[in-house]
């Protein structure tokens, strides 16, 4: 046998790693597949090639470790690989300098005056800084996002971490349309998911109009549709929003379920357990908005409770309209 040649545990065989990405409490696994092509893709960054690894919509910055998306580079998160040392032939500087001694580079670049920073350096030189801050800047959110503590509300289910507020702008038929958004990040049970308000002001009609969802996240990324039921989808002139449905009590018992939520330690019925949880989501975004400020969205919260009051006494055998439920009860009755 070679007693050069290596097995391919010792030499980082991409089969023999294993890559992890940040959530909310810990580390989850990447694909094998996924960690085979973020292996490759180490290989090549310590061979001197600095291109980011592609993952469908994600890219992953193995310099700075983290991934993001392509076309919004200010949601990332952390990624870490479990596995052999980086290999010794390592050409770029920053490779062979320790973790403490990059830190120090970047306090120092904090402390340095503007005057010393940019002095001697040529337009091309001063986009290359341009561009590199950029990628600082969205690391050091998604660090900072993700180091948030959860803080509890008063729902034992559910913690939160943070409520983000925004605008934008869409366009109805007659008239330009003014957006406010609310969007609160939390946990439910053992998922983590995210609670939206949206304010849409139609200006030309001086009418204003309030649609709410929750849904799970993937980070800093919307997912799957919890609440209303899907079909459901905001529209882009604020006006025409899905009508929200009735949502089926065997939906919100595999809701609890999926959330880790355990039916033989909370005994209410499931449309009780998620009222309840609706209420609290609405009552911890009602506080952030209180505290920003946000005027636009004060009406939201009053609309939200009334139809909360109603809707959880409806318990369809599927997805449906009010107006269906009450024609499909009214029909039975009518039999009867």
């Amino acid at each position: 046998q070679n007693p050069n040649h290596k097995s391919s545990s010792q030499n980082g065989s991409p089969s023999h790693m294993a890559w992890f990405f940040k959530v909310a409490r810990g580390w989850a696994p990447y694909s094998k597949e996924q960690s085979e092509l973020l292996e490759a893709g180490f290989q090549r960054f310590h061979a001197g090639q600095k291109e980011p690894v592609v993952l469908d919509q994600w890219r992953v910055d193995l310099e700075q470790m983290i991934q993001y998306r392509s076309e919004d580079p200010s949601r990332s998160r952390a990624v870490k690989r479990e596995g052999p040392a980086a290999p010794a032939a390592a050409s770029s500087l920053a490779a062979q300098e320790s973790p403490p001694k990059r830190a120090k580079l970047l306090m120092q670049l904090v402390e340095a005056a503007d005057d010393e920073l940019f002095s001697n350096l040529s337009p091309e030189e001063l986009k290359l800084v341009s561009d590199r801050l950029e990628k600082l800047q969205a690391g050091c959110v998604g660090r900072m996002k993700a180091a948030l503590p959860e803080k509890p509300s008063g729902d034992k289910d559910l913690t939160w971490t943070r409520c983000e507020f925004s605008t934008g702008h869409g366009q109805a038929l007659h008239s330009p349309v003014l957006f406010t958004y609310a969007r609160l990040f939390a946990r439910l049970g053992n998922r983590p998911v995210l609670f939206q308000i949206r304010n849409s002001e139609i200006i030309n009609a001086e009418a204003s109009y309030n649609a709410y969802k929750l849904s799970y996240c993937d980070g800093e990324v919307e997912d799957q549709l919890i609440w209303p039921p899907a079909p459901y989808h905001w529209s882009e002139d604020g006006e025409h929003d899905g009508e929200v449905k009735l949502m089926p009590l065997a939906q919100m018992e595999e809701l609890r379920t999926s959330c880790g939520v355990k039916a033989d330690k909370d005994e209410r019925p499931a449309n009780e357990w998620f009222k309840a949880v609706l209420q609290e989501l609405s009552s911890v975004m009602q506080q952030q908005v209180e505290e920003k400020k946000a005027a636009a969205l004060q009406q939201a919260f009053e609309e939200l409770e009334d139809c909360l009051a109603d809707y959880f006494n409806y318990l369809p055998d599927k997805v449906m309209t009010v107006g269906e439920y009450v024609a499909q009860h009214g029909a039975a009755k009518a039999a009867t």
